[in-house]
């Protein structure tokens, strides 16, 4: 994301995230701005993790885990949606 923009698949992976978020907000308990918030929410993690994936920083944080799809489920799983 060098030029300021996101890339076509950082797009997309925040599109899929906001998606799931509208998909799961039916009932309209989360304003539109509040669901993509919540999507923001999840997003920003989720890149920063893939940035210390890739340059190899996740070593030596007293982490459970370094793989990255592990630590990926244990984050999301910190996130919730107002039941429905």
């Amino acid at each position: 994301m060098s030029s300021g923009r996101p890339s076509r698949a950082e797009a997309a992976a925040y599109e899929v995230l906001l998606a799931g978020i509208r998909a799961r907000n039916a009932s309209r308990a989360l304003s539109d701005a509040d669901a993509a918030l919540l999507a923001l929410s999840a997003w920003a993690p989720m890149h920063g993790l893939a940035a210390l994936a890739v340059d190899r920083q996740l070593a030596g944080k007293g982490l459970a885990t370094t793989e990255p799809r592990e630590l990926a489920e244990l984050l999301t799983s910190k996130l919730r949606v107002p039941a429905e």
